[in-house]
């Protein structure tokens, strides 16, 4: 497992399986981005948020050399199904997507997207994250809080 850090306020630990999973979409072997949502657990008490699971790019999703857009009703039955099958302790965290490039930064559309991710009011967790995978496995992760601020995670 990895483990990522924002200063003293939160930690993000992806696991092991997860960062395979995210691995296996390296731009270098594909035409268009591809991507999926976050699952995982929150622990208030430690500020700690654990990525156990992710979806991946399915038949009903749009995507393209420079965008990837998921399907929200796909999305979604998946978040309930794991939400349903842990009762309620995995829940969506957020985002996950590939750039072609070997050092991913967020696109505007990205943060606008991240942004918007803390308004649906179904979420019942203070942040949320987005996951970038440029080639190499080259990763960017961040979050967003309440407030609508970015910040980007570094590893611990």
């Amino acid at each position: 497992m990895r483990k990522f850090i924002l200063e003293n306020k939160l930690k993000l630990i992806i696991e092991d399986e997860v960062l395979s999973s995210i691995y296996k979409f390296n731009p270098i072997n594909y035409k268009h981005e591809n991507g999926g949502v976050l699952l995982g657990k929150f622990n208030k008490k430690e500020k700690t948020y654990i990525i156990t699971n992710i979806s991946t790019t399915n038949s009903e999703d749009r995507k393209g050399r420079y965008f990837f857009i998921r399907n929200k009703k796909q999305a979604q039955a998946i978040i309930n199904k794991y939400w349903e099958n842990s009762n309620g302790e995995i829940n969506y965290l957020g985002e996950w997507h590939t750039h072609d490039e070997e050092y991913p930064n967020p696109s505007f559309v990205d943060k606008q997207l991240v942004k918007q991710m803390l308004n649906n009011k179904n979420i019942e967790i203070d942040n949320v994250f987005m996951i970038i995978l440029g080639k190499n496995k080259n990763l960017y992760i961040c979050t967003i809080d309440g407030n609508k601020k970015i910040y980007k995670l570094r590893e611990e």
